[in-house]
């Protein structure tokens, strides 16, 4: 050590103990204007706690000068815990700042308030240093003449707090900490060269500072408590040092340029931490990026990731990719958590460096487990376009493309691994299938959210992939004439998918209608199983599901076969506990129709059988079984028209007996199209059949008129008595009312039991002779028949 006689400083040590000090200077100290000069000075607290009485300090010397080590030790002598030293308003400069305690029994906590701490250790760093089980906070001002190094080295897991502003006077400012602690800076940051984070403690940066320089993030954690956290300096990234920001106090945006010689995790459950400079940075190697549970690590657009380098995304949170410029190679692998891209309104191109939109890059994506997930999210203007490289979805990962936008498979390969639980790929848009090759895409399920067009000699369709279309809104598949390969077609959700008449054969290895209608268009189609689970399956033409096969119903559903006229063979009906098939010929008047069902199995709830055209005793339809039904089975047939019921003569199936319906009103409304006014609640209880017996009855009171609702309505026969005294008057009207007995030998009949009643029909059909009937007598007596101008009355 020497002695300087020109600014009368000891040099070459940066702390000079106080027993080193009494050595050199026997036992006595240098003294300028009454305070200690380059000596330790430490604090006794035996007055008060003001810093500027002397006798709170050993030798009763005030710690005011360059070089002086300042300490203040908690221990059996001097109690600091709960204590606040004032600096009032003054400046007190000082070399070297140690709080510290020797009792560990519990966590200790002291204070420095007012005034400023200058720091100026004669050349050398300075010190701001926190030792063992104290906490401690420092509201005055800070500055300093020299590299300022402040450290947290308390293996006990305690805070310092540093709520004034630091002015670091052009030099470098050091934060270290250890394991468990915490550097929390509240004041702002002004004048530093460089700001420097050592240690793998936390350092929390909540002013809006202004530094310029480099911010050398260098390990551990900084909590960026604002967004002007790292002034305006370049954030560098120490290579290994893993590096994590957390944003747990809100989410930030940084405008700070960063090197990013390694990777870095993000924590804040629920917060994004956005860098958003305008900035390329180049990849030289693998970047790894963790962002931790809830939290997101969000590029801006601006911030491009270009170079030869790979990502690898890590842990549980959300890495968010948004510049189009993200031109880096080597590739973007998901191992946890979930990728997005900001929204896509042009071409966003996968595995190829053509285009101009590359937010995943341009080298191969590898979306790699069941915790991993690929987001693109798009416009309804937008396309994704795999158009090379591969791209790899494995053991139960998923891409969604999300926002309505257009999926193009159109190049490169997409390979879904070869685990037990493949990936899975979904587009809540259109998707057009090209040739990218689709690699273990058994089993595999392909979700398209609107049309799916086939591009003629498209290999993508041949791998095997199941397509499922769900949509509450119309889809349609596209495509030019026979389409082969295609695995398992589900149609789900409310609204109607068609299969376009461009489409002449289409081959599956199975179809199924769960919800919504599935029109088939008028395609052959070439498949091993049929399923129903709720939805309507419509045909235009004759057996257009090939080979003949079973049906398979799904248990507690309720399907729908539309034929429109055309004959169709099964082979069976395998029914599912409590489910239901209604079968609507829906042939043309006077066209005879064959529906064969083959084997019915299961414990089906009802077998409705629609626009069958027939009576009792004969029938230009037919409905055919191979099996002997039992009185069960044949007790859950329902033609409608017709009670329900019935008989099986040879194969064929028929009616059991005409219906009997009998008006409720239950609906409240007057509409005899309305299911819920007739006994029984059904759609098929609505009496619409020649032979139906139709009864108004005591719930009928005081229904003046009945609404048709613009259809005709074919019945044979009405009784009317609503057990009104007098004088009641119903008017009929809104389509025609149809007599028709349906049998040449039976005459339809229009009976009232109240005698001083009044029926009014608008317009009236007699298909059959009709007897009027009053009370038990077979004249017009009191009843009065209302018959229009456009009323038709064949017979005598």
């Amino acid at each position: 050590m020497q002695h300087n006689n020109m600014n009368n400083a000891f040099t070459g040590s940066e702390n000079i103990t106080r027993n080193t000090l009494i050595s050199i200077l026997g036992g006595g100290a240098l003294l300028l204007g009454g305070s200690a000069y380059g000596a330790s000075a430490d604090w006794t607290g035996a007055a008060d706690d003001n810093w500027s009485e002397a006798s709170n300090w050993s030798l009763s010397l005030v710690p005011n000068s360059a070089g002086t080590s300042v300490n203040f030790i908690h221990n059996d002598a001097v109690k600091i815990d709960g204590k606040t030293v004032s600096l009032g308003t003054a400046t007190n400069t000082i070399g070297s700042l140690s709080i510290a305690s020797t009792d560990i029994s519990a966590m200790s906590n002291f204070g420095i308030s007012g005034g400023t701490l200058n720091f100026d250790n004669l050349g050398s760093d300075s010190m701001i240093s926190l030792l063992d089980s104290i906490n401690a906070t420092i509201d005055s001002k800070i500055t300093t003449s020299n590299n300022l190094n402040i450290t947290n080295d308390s293996t006990y897991g305690a805070k310092l707090t540093l709520n004034g502003t630091i002015n670091g006077g052009g030099k470098k400012l050091t934060f270290e900490d250890g394991t468990n602690n915490k550097i929390i800076v509240n004041g702002a940051i002004t004048n530093a060269s460089s700001v420097n984070k050592e240690g793998v403690g936390s350092l929390a940066l909540n002013g809006a500072n202004s530094f310029n320089g480099q911010f050398n993030f260098n390990a551990g954690t900084v909590a960026v408590g604002n967004n002007s956290a790292f002034g305006n300096a370049i954030i560098v990234l120490a290579d290994g040092g893993d590096q994590e920001f957390d944003v747990s106090s809100g989410s930030r945006t940084l405008s700070n340029q960063v090197t990013l010689n390694d990777g870095f995790s993000v924590a804040g459950v629920g917060k994004t931490l956005k860098l958003n400079a305008n900035e390329i940075a180049t990849l030289t190697k693998d970047l790894n990026l963790e962002a931790g549970n809830g939290a997101t690590l969000d590029f801006g657009s601006n911030f491009a990731l270009q170079g030869s380098g790979a990502i690898n995304k890590t842990d549980n949170g959300t890495l968010v990719l948004e510049s189009k410029n993200n031109t880096f190679s080597g590739g973007l692998n998901i191992q946890q958590g979930a990728v997005s891209t900001a929204t896509v309104s042009d071409t966003l191109t996968i595995g190829n460096a053509s285009g101009t939109n590359h937010m995943l890059g341009t080298g191969d994506i590898d979306v790699s487990s069941a915790s991993s997930i690929l987001n693109i999210n798009t416009s309804a203007t937008g396309n994704v376009d795999f158009a090379g490289s591969t791209t790899k979805i494995t053991d139960g990962a998923t891409i969604n493309v999300l926002g309505g936008g257009t999926t193009t498979l159109s190049g490169g390969t997409i390979d879904f691994g070869n685990s037990a639980t493949k990936g899975s790929l979904h587009s809540s848009g259109s998707v057009v299938l090209g040739n990218t090759t689709l690699l273990n895409s058994d089993g595999v399920i392909l979700d398209v959210g609107k049309d799916l067009t086939i591009l003629s000699g498209s290999t993508s369709v041949q791998s095997g992939i199941g397509i499922t279309m769900d949509s509450a809104s119309a889809q349609n598949i596209n495509g030019t004439g026979a389409i082969t390969g295609v695995g398992a077609l589900t149609k789900s959700g409310k609204g109607t998918l068609t299969v376009q008449s461009g489409i002449t054969d289409l081959s599956l290895l199975s179809l199924t209608a769960l919800d919504g209608t599935l029109d088939l268009g008028t395609a052959t189609i070439a498949t091993s199983t049929v399923n129903l689970g709720g939805g309507t399956l419509v045909m235009h033409q004759a057996d257009q599901i090939s080979p003949w096969m079973d049906l398979n119903l799904a248990q507690d559903t309720d399907s729908t076969l539309n034929f429109n006229g055309y004959d169709q063979h099964f082979t069976g009906v395998n029914s599912g506990n409590n489910s239901s098939l209604t079968v609507n010929m829906g042939g043309t008047g006077g066209s005879s129709n064959l529906v064969a069902l083959g084997t019915l199995s299961g414990a089906s709830d009802a077998l409705r059988i629609g626009g069958w055209e027939g009576n009792l005793g004969s029938s230009l339809d037919h409905v055919t079984v191979d099996n002997t039904l039992t009185a069960d089975q044949l007790s859950s047939v329902w033609f409608q028209g017709f009670n329900q019921g019935a008989v099986q003569v040879g194969d064929e199936l028929r009616p059991l007996e005409n219906m009997t319906a009998e008006w409720s009103g239950a609906s409240g409304s007057s509409l005899w199209g309305n299911g819920q006014n007739w006994v029984g609640g059904d759609t098929y209880n609505i009496p619409d059949h020649a032979g139906a017996s139709v009864i108004f009855g005591a719930s009928a009171t005081g229904l003046s008129s009945l609404s048709l609702g613009g259809t005709d309505r074919t019945i044979g026969s009405l009784t009317v008595g609503t057990g009104a005294a007098t004088g009641y008057a119903m008017t009929v009207s809104g389509g025609t009312l149809i007599f028709d007995s349906g049998d040449a030998n039976t005459q339809a009949a229009i009976t009232q039991t109240d005698r001083d009643g009044t029926l009014n029909f608008g317009n009236v059909q007699l298909n059959s002779d009709t007897v009027v009937t009053t009370d038990s007598q077979r004249s017009i007596g009191a009843v009065a028949l209302v018959l229009t101008a456009d009323s038709q009355v064949p017979g005598n």
